[in-house]
């Protein structure tokens, strides 16, 4: 039986600074109707479909080559 992809749930990522990527989703979101909450470790912007979140990359991980927390796409999660 074949699974069904309904969309898109979440998508998270990391970013390298987090005041200026807030400022960014905040308008760019914003002007399309997301809401944003705030955790200890992330930021989410979210509207009645799905997630947007950005999480700090830690100075430990920037460099590394196969690492999650590096900078770029944390990952992406579908709804079914």
């Amino acid at each position: 039986m074949a699974i069904e992809v309904l969309g898109v749930e979440h998508i998270d990522l990391t970013v390298n600074d987090v005041a200026r990527s807030r400022a960014f989703f905040d308008k760019v979101l914003g002007e399309i109707g997301f809401r944003k909450f705030e955790g200890a470790d992330y930021i989410h912007w979210a509207n009645a479909q799905m997630t947007i979140a950005i999480r700090d990359a830690s100075a430990a991980n920037r460099d590394a080559r196969f690492d999650r927390y590096r900078v770029g796409l944390h990952h992406l999660a579908l709804r079914a």
